[in-house]
């Protein structure tokens, strides 16, 4: 299965697949820096019978990093962060995943 990149829209193309997204939500002692990055380069996903193509990450694991900077007060604090993706394959595509919320535990810094 391959996974939607970030840069596509919303919403997708046309109504076509959901961008992978990865947000910071609630985390005291910790900022976000810089930009959502993949460990993957983007390849184009071609449909003639629609004359689009969409961004995807190629098949298989995909690793979105965050620089933050964390307060001396984040150690031991709950964060909550945000994902969404939608995977498709040969075979159709999973149901799209939105802003499913997972709580993490800050550890601490040495």
């Amino acid at each position: 299965m391959h996974l939607y990149a970030t840069e596509l829209a919303e919403q997708g193309i046309d109504g076509l697949g959901r961008p992978t997204r990865f947000a910071l939500i609630d985390a005291s002692g910790i900022t976000a820096k810089g930009p959502v990055v993949a460990d993957r380069a983007i390849e184009w996903d071609r449909i003639e019978a629609l004359k689009t193509a969409l961004p995807i990450y190629p098949t298989g694991q995909v690793t979105l990093r965050q620089a933050v900077t964390l307060d001396r007060s984040a150690a031991g604090q709950r964060a909550t962060v945000s994902i969404s993706y939608m995977g498709c394959g040969s075979n159709g595509c999973l149901p799209p995943v939105s802003d499913r919320r997972l709580s993490l535990v800050v550890p601490a810094q040495n």
